[in-house]
């Protein structure tokens, strides 16, 4: 097992650590409709950019709502000013789910940003990787 980490989503599904960077905290829960799954609600907590100037800051980001492509597929993509991120991931049988996550932040835009240099995650993209909940 992963080692739980603390939870900060409410009553989370799946519960994990991103891999390439032995560092930060992904949490699921999926959302149903007639049995089927339609959605998840997805958190990433402390997880590691590279930034240009040198620095690896943590980064977080509260729940993002992914819709699912299929029936275990899920992908979720924003870009605003300034950034983006993607959520990419997938249920694999009834006790794991796994995927990654991209996020990009340029400081000059808007000009109002915290991060002081240009940041992503580290290679580009961070694998994640999760247990179910009480199995």
């Amino acid at each position: 097992m992963l080692g739980l980490p603390t939870t900060s989503l409410p009553n989370p599904d799946y519960v994990g650590t991103v891999v390439d960077t032995k560092r930060g905290v992904v949490e699921l829960r999926v959302n149903r409709e007639a049995g089927r799954a339609t959605s998840v609600l997805f958190v990433a907590r402390d997880f590691e950019l590279q930034c240009d100037d040198g620095s690896t800051p943590s980064q977080s980001f509260n729940a993002r709502e992914a819709e699912f492509s299929g029936r275990t597929s899920f992908d979720a993509f924003t870009a605003r000013l300034g950034g983006y991120y993607r959520i990419h991931g997938q249920l694999v049988g009834q006790k794991r789910a796994r995927g990654f996550l991209i996020y990009y932040e340029d400081p000059s835009d808007p000009p109002g940003s915290t991060m002081e240099a240009e940041c992503s995650t580290v290679g580009g993209k961070q694998r994640w990787v999760a247990e179910r909940v009480g199995e």
